[in-house]
């Protein structure tokens, strides 16, 4: 009998495809097969056209949960002889088209079954089924099957086996499957010393007995180590922050449910949604004022009216947390500024440091994530950082004809790196800033094994065009050594193209961009950072920008906001006393004496933020990237009242005057203005200036991108007072920062092509007519 193959491409390996297909299959009483390849799932039917019509639309109608399915092409094929429908096995070769299954948060299943004494996983800290568990971490090779994974040393007992091969089961055709008797095994180091003699249960205990006494625990997760600790006892708290040298940035919250969230902060639906996704991110979220659970809030996040919070992913992290019985602070296993660390070894040699004790298992985890951050602004997402959960597959709008093979080196801070590679584009998770050997080091680390699982051959390597930055370095190496190519970009308009990519509007005629962040090389060798560009005819204008002040003490600028404050307001005699009080007489001299040098410029829309901040008092200097944006925002968001008035922000001649701005915040200042009041005030006025600029160029359609608009506030007033008489289009998957450099350099290249394409096009023509 003629049959039918059906190719599905998308996230449809590890989310329980297989087992999904082949009961659908047993449904529809057909013969056949399922099978993973480097490319997606083929099924083979006996059966026919009309059967198979109807087959797919079920499939399409309710796939697995977790699935994307991105295509569905069907064929015929000659005869296939077949006496059942099977999950055959998978099939490997070189030419890899597929969606890399992320890391997925533990389900309500297997929420249920751990917390049920009735079960025989109860209590089991690694509880996964087809729908939950490590993906992308533990992944070897493509396709997704137990032997390209960590998982391959851990053979299933006959129990986990049954449950393996019964389509019944949801563990049918798990590559996770596990269980106390065949599964993963925990163990406790003190320093370098294991602890012996335990069991899982009692190890927990002991864990939970040392964070009460106030004791520092390094906890292995999907993605790396926590470093765990109790909210409500002070000296713990700052004890966390002298040994991993984080003075003010804030930290993050482990809840053991929403209900306990619900208690200290308000929780919208949206949000709740958000924190139980498969994704289980943290979630910025206000803290309410009357919370009363014993917190040290002003050492957990100094300062701040928000909180970091998230629901335990991994069921080990469950257990602890409920064990414990009320939140826990959860922060990356790391030194402030340094990569996560994943390694057990190396875990054991540096964590030791830091923590009183170290909780591991011997699942390996062969990629480092951080966990995944997002705020809720309004009806949109903000992510704000794209790791665990996300990285590595992207799903949004792609151009067609993708040119294989294009490796993007992202950026410095907040650095990413992307790759086209058949019709995908993969973006990898968040890798932090490179300032440092170690960061560099799991860049490196990171690239290479996603080369491996990939195996795209690389002939062109897109990069920022800052000339000492990390990345430029590397894309010379690897062409050197490999012998393909290189092109560089400019920083601000690969933000540009990848809001512009991610909104499908590269073919798109007149867009206004804003874009806005703390710095970036620009075109004539100062620091840009206010940009305002125009899109038309694949072409990115530099239309408008901040004006420029000079850069004082170089990097140091970016750290302390008194700085900016004195840059922006260096010819104003009204701010000199205001400004005199932040410096000894000698730093005075000094920075008064950089001014007139006029060395490097700066349009930067985050100094300008930091010069505002430190103008009206919040801080002078700072101890992690965008504090004073962030106390600047929370400030604002202290005035409840209506602001009609707005800040003269003019502009002429390609230039954003921001001296009207600083001479009218100083007179609010002297008029005995609030902070709040002011903070607010500023905000709305960027608002207006947008709308100002975009009426000037008669422009309806406003892109936005850049680190400024991770700030909630300015997102909501952007949309509450813009979204009537503009198309406003603002990130969807990826994150304003840097993180989407990458995937903007990637866009950048095709614009390119289609620029070329299009000019090549035009004297043919032209040739053609003459």
């Amino acid at each position: 009998m003629e049959g039918f193959q059906i190719h599905i491409k998308g996230r449809v390996q590890g989310v329980g495809f297989r087992p999904f297909v082949y009961n659908l299959a047993k449904a529809f009483h057909l013969k056949g097969s399922v099978k993973n390849t480097a490319s997606g799932v083929f099924i083979d039917l006996l059966a026919d056209e009309a059967i198979t019509n109807e087959f797919v639309a079920a499939l399409k109608d309710n796939p697995p949960e977790k699935s994307i399915i991105e295509s569905i092409a069907i064929k015929s094929i000659d005869q296939i002889s077949c006496d059942d429908f099977h999950i055959i096995d998978s099939s490997f070769s070189d030419e890899i088209d597929l969606k890399i299954s992320p890391d997925f948060a533990i389900c309500s299943n297997c929420l249920e079954e751990l917390s049920s004494e009735a079960d025989r996983r109860y209590n089991y800290a690694f509880i996964t089924c087809s729908e939950c568990g490590p993906r992308y971490s533990i992944q070897k090779e493509l396709p997704y099957d137990r032997e390209g994974t960590t998982m391959e040393m851990f053979g299933m007992c006959s129990s986990c086996r049954d449950e393996y091969d019964d389509p019944s089961d949801r563990r049918f055709y798990s590559q996770t499957n596990s269980c106390p008797d065949c599964g993963i095994s925990l163990y406790l180091f003190d320093g370098s010393k294991e602890l012996t003699g335990l069991s899982q249960n009692e190890l927990i205990d002991f864990v939970c007995f040392a964070l009460h006494r106030g004791e520092i625990v390094a906890v292995k997760g999907i993605g790396g180590y926590l470093l765990l600790c109790d909210p409500t006892n002070a000296s713990a708290v700052q004890t966390l922050r002298n040994r991993k040298n984080r003075p003010d940035k804030p930290f993050a919250l482990l809840f053991p449910d929403a209900d306990e969230i619900k208690k200290v902060a308000s929780l919208s639906k949206r949000e709740e949604a958000l924190m139980k996704s498969e994704v289980s991110p943290i979630v910025l979220l206000e803290r309410e004022k009357e919370a009363t659970s014993g917190i040290c809030w002003e050492l957990v996040s100094p300062r701040l009216p928000t909180i970091g919070a998230m629901l335990p992913y991994a069921p080990l992290l469950k257990l602890v947390v409920d064990k414990f019985d009320h939140p826990l602070i959860a922060t990356s296993g790391n030194i402030s500024g340094g990569p996560i660390i994943f390694n057990d070894d190396e875990a054991r040699k540096e964590l030791s440091n830091i923590a009183d004790f170290i909780l591991t298992h011997n699942r390996e985890i062969l990629i480092p994530q951080d966990d995944s951050v997002a705020s809720v602004s309004g009806q949109k997402v903000i992510w704000i950082r794209r790791s665990r959960g996300l990285a590595p597959s992207y799903f949004g709008a792609l151009p067609e004809n993708l040119e294989n093979g294009v490796l993007a080196l992202g950026a410095h801070m907040k650095s990413s790196f992307a790759l086209s590679q058949s019709n995908n584009w993969h973006i990898s998770q968040y890798l932090g800033s490179l300032d440092g050997y170690e960061s560099q080091n799991t860049y490196r680390h990171t690239l290479s094994h996603f080369r491996s699982l990939l195996k795209t051959p690389i002939h062109k390597v897109l990069t920022d065009n800052h000339p000492v930055y990390f990345v430029n370095a590397l894309s010379r190496e690897l062409a050197e050594k490999e012998n393909i190519t290189t092109d560089s970009y400019q920083h601000h308009q690969s933000h540009f193209a990848a809001v512009l990519q991610e909104n499908d509007l590269i073919d798109e005629q007149d867009v206004l961009g804003i874009i806005w962040d703390g710095t970036g090389w620009g075109n004539d060798g100062n620091s840009w950072g206010g940009e305002c560009f125009t899109y038309q005819n694949y072409e990115m204008t530099r239309a408008f920008h901040v004006n420029y002040v000079p850069v004082i003490a170089n990097d140091k600028m970016a750290k302390e906001p008194r700085l900016s404050a004195c840059a922006f307001c260096s010819e104003m005699e009204s701010a000199r006393e205001l400004l005199k009080k932040k410096f000894t007489p000698l730093e005075w001299k000094n920075y008064q004496n950089s001014l007139l040098r006029k060395s490097t410029q700066t349009s930067s829309m985050g100094r300008l933020f930091d010069g505002v901040a430190s103008l009206i008092g919040l801080i002078d200097v700072t101890t992690y990237e965008g504090q004073a944006a962030m106390l600047l925002e929370a400030t604002a968001k202290q005035f409840t009242n209506e602001i009609t008035v707005t800040y003269s922000i003019p502009f002429d001649n390609h230039i954003i005057q921001t001296d009207h701005l600083f001479e009218a915040i100083i007179q609010d200042l002297k008029n005995k203005r609030s902070q709040s009041y002011i903070a607010k005030k500023f905000h709305l006025s960027l608002v207006q200036l947008i709308r100002q600029i975009a009426d000037h160029l008669s422009l309806k359609k406003i892109a936005f991108s850049g680190g400024v608009f991770q700030n909630g506030l300015l997102m909501a007033m952007l949309q509450n007072h813009l979204s009537e008489d503009y198309l406003l289009y603002f990130h969807k998957e990826l994150p304003p920062n840097d993180e989407n450099i990458s995937f903007g350099q990637l866009a950048q290249y095709h614009l390119q092509q289609v620029k070329d394409a299009a000019l090549n096009h035009e004297n043919y023509v032209s040739s053609d007519t003459w």
